[in-house]
């Protein structure tokens, strides 16, 4: 399988991917300014092939309501409007983008955390 996977580690506004486009695009975790988030997701999005998926996960910002961990920072926290936005015009389209409820352990034991996930695919 690493003969058909590459990764690279670049600044998520300027990075130039090894190989487009690509079958799987991921962004996870990527905590940045709503502004700038956009801009790389729509980056992001551009290399994506035809028939090809992008996954993301995000903290997302109804855990500064209802959840614990990540950010506490709302412009560092994306919610479904957030990247639908991003994705607009795009050519994917949204099969899943939604928060997911979850745990995580803490020295305290478990607590409740609001996770952002999100399923794109470029049709055909």
């Amino acid at each position: 399988v690493a003969e058909l996977c590459s990764a690279n580690c670049a600044d998520a506004l300027e990075f130039q991917p090894l190989v487009s486009p690509v079958e799987l695009a991921v962004i996870a975790y990527l905590q940045i300014p709503e502004a700038k988030l956009e801009i790389a997701t729509r980056r992001l999005a551009s290399h994506v092939a035809e028939s090809g998926y992008l996954i993301g996960v995000w903290h997302s910002r109804d855990n500064l309501t209802g959840g614990f961990g990540g950010p506490r920072d709302p412009d560092v926290l994306p919610n479904v409007e957030t990247i639908t936005k991003a994705l607009e015009g795009t050519g994917l389209e949204i099969q899943v983008l939604e928060n997911r409820e979850g745990q995580i352990q803490t020295k305290e034991g478990l607590k409740p955390s609001t996770t952002l996930v999100l399923l794109a695919k470029r049709g055909q």
